[in-house]
């Protein structure tokens, strides 16, 4: 497998604008994992810089849902209780929905790596190298897909 860096991101939290924690100016770590919470599949392998910090003070999540894409996990917090934890330029690209607000963990958490990976089968591959050193570094410049890289 090859893989290739491609931006860093802090965590954040996102629940419906009505949430209880929405309208608490600070909150902790029990406050947190007192609600339900949905976990997104992405591969990052976050699971553990998000669980790390709870299991540290005795706390886990409840996590009541797992699915593959923040956007399905942005649609179903919006009608519940569910919080779900995700990039910040994720959640920033979200705002635009009024039904949405986004929070700060309760817990310092580090900067998460994004990364684009392929199997050495594709290395060579002219397409998949024309979309990697072509087509990708395009899209990772458009405001709505950078995280820190982002210079606004």
């Amino acid at each position: 497998m090859y893989q290739r860096v491609v931006d860093e991101d802090y965590l954040v939290a996102a629940a419906r604008r009505d949430h209880p924690l929405a309208h608490r100016g600070a909150f902790d770590a029990k406050d947190f994992v007192a609600y339900p919470h949905i976990a997104v599949i992405t591969g990052g392998g976050w699971d553990d810089i998000v669980e790390q910090p709870l299991r540290d003070v005795g706390l886990r999540r409840n996590v009541k849902l797992k699915v593959f894409s923040y956007a399905a996990a942005l649609n179903i917090v919006k009608n519940t209780d569910l919080l779900v934890i995700l990039p910040q330029h994720v959640a920033r690209n979200s705002q635009c929905d009024d039904r949405l607000s986004i929070l700060p963990l309760p817990f310092t958490s580090p900067r998460v790596k994004m990364s684009l990976w392929w199997h050495e089968c594709h290395q060579n591959d002219c397409a998949h190298k024309w979309l990697r050193e072509e087509l990708f570094p395009k899209i990772l410049k458009h405001p709505l897909q950078l995280g820190l890289s982002c210079k606004s």
